[in-house]
């Protein structure tokens, strides 16, 4: 995912010389200049201790959060069906973080527990429906479950219809066969507008593992 919009990353930085390294790489590797990613940085520690907060009082209705970078920065928490008062109230503590900055948004459809478990059981999907060469993914911005499908030059795309149905038959059977990948209510039903749906055309492995010496 490009840093114009991402999820918050975490980050472990413990002296001010690794810091400042790592200030410096990230200046050289964005094209940004050190005082901008400095800002940056400060930002993003700042909202990954906020949503931390969150977490710990609202895990299973936060649906999602991110960053923004441009053309302003901002951080977004989105909530399942409405935001608690207590997390307008959190933003307080935090001098660099405000109701600016920090959008929360209210049109959240499940927790991001859920979402995050739904590429994964519809890749299962896919590979019991007989396609070999395809990724999953969940966009938190969007709220929808990324999937490419790589196909021969020829072969006939699915039509999206007919492989979400095809997508919600099996994960049904999935479910009843195996309690332990239940989802439920909304979390459990895939519909067209829960994909979105990318077709590559080609012969070899969408990934491909490139062999290391050593002990890499």
């Amino acid at each position: 995912m490009a840093e114009s919009d991402r999820e918050v990353p975490e980050r472990d930085i413990s002296d001010s010389n690794g810091f400042e390294q790592y200030i410096a790489q990230r200046a050289r590797d964005t094209g940004r200049s050190v005082e901008r990613v400095h800002q940056i940085v400060l930002f993003e520690n700042a909202f990954d201790t906020y949503r931390s907060v969150l977490y710990t009082q609202f895990e299973d209705r936060i649906a999602g959060s991110w960053i923004k970078y441009e053309p302003v920065m901002k951080g977004y928490v989105r909530f399942v069906h409405e935001v608690p008062a207590d997390a307008v109230a959190a933003l307080a503590p935090f001098e660099i973080l405000d109701s600016d900055n920090v959008i929360l948004l209210d049109d959240g459809t499940m927790s991001f527990e859920h979402h995050s478990r739904r590429p994964a059981l519809v890749a299962q999907a896919l590979a019991d429906l007989g396609y070999q060469n395809f990724m999953t993914g969940l966009d938190p911005t969007d709220q929808v479950i990324q999937i490419e499908i790589q196909l021969p030059e020829g072969v006939t795309p699915p039509n999206t219809e007919d492989l979400v149905a095809a997508i919600q038959q099996q994960l049904n059977k999935a479910q009843s066969a195996n309690q332990e990948t239940v989802l439920q209510g909304r979390a459990a039903i895939i519909e067209v507008d829960d994909i979105e749906l990318t077709i590559l055309r080609g012969d070899g492995p969408m990934i491909r593992f490139d062999s290391a010496q050593g002990d890499g």
